[in-house]
């Protein structure tokens, strides 16, 4: 059992928004109307969110860094992400090791797993997540010892899941996760917005209703 653990320090002050927009290598291009009435709106959501999660079977815990103040936790269970694919019929594909092995975090890494990873076939199981702030925009939450040894062994593919937000989601331990998620990825695209890469509609289209 662990506790789930946030910091938003500054999200929600207006003027963290261009830090923000730094983050991203984008600059402001634009104000949005009512930007911190929709950020105390998102404050208050956070009454709600913490207490403990718990699991009986395999998952995978991720902080997830906005930067050095800011950041939360996330935690995915491996059977739920696993019944997600199977309810979805989803097929699994070839991903680029070249790719996919910079994401892996090596603190997490035994190296007297590896040799048993390297006989594991099963595809590996990554989460795509629009919102982090560098790239790739991906989290292997489900093979990361797969990863290391097939690299390691010079293999150039592996075969993988990609699992957008809408299957990953489900995944999540709690609903306390799935509100940091959806928060961080909200204020994602409110920057988009204003740093000038989507429309206002596309914005709005996006948005997870709270």
């Amino acid at each position: 059992m662990g506790k789930i653990e946030y910091q938003f320090r500054d999200l929600f002050e207006p003027q963290y928004m261009d830090r923000f927009l730094e983050i991203y290598g984008l600059r402001r291009d634009k104000n949005l109307a009512g930007l911190e009435d929709i950020l105390d709106h998102y404050k208050a959501k956070l009454v709600g969110v913490g207490g403990f999660w718990r699991s009986s079977g395999q998952y995978y815990f991720e902080r997830v860094m906005i930067d050095k103040e800011n950041y939360y936790e996330i935690v995915w269970g491996i059977k739920p992400s696993k019944n997600s694919i199977r309810q979805n019929s989803l097929n699994a594909r070839q991903l680029s090791l070249d790719s996919i092995y910079p994401i892996v975090d090596q603190s997490c890494i035994n190296r007297e797993h590896l040799d048993k990873a390297r006989r594991n076939r099963e595809p590996i199981i990554v989460a795509l997540y629009p919102a982090k702030v560098v790239r790739p925009r991906l989290y292997v939450i489900d093979g990361n010892h797969r990863v290391v040894s097939k690299y390691e062994d010079g293999e150039p593919f592996i075969t993988g899941y990609i699992l957008g937000p809408e299957l990953h989601l489900p995944a999540m331990l709690t609903e306390s996760h799935r509100t940091l998620y959806k928060i961080h990825y909200n204020y994602f695209k409110i920057a988009s917005f204003i740093g000038g890469i989507i429309t206002k509609s596309e914005m709005e289209k996006y948005l997870y209703p709270f």
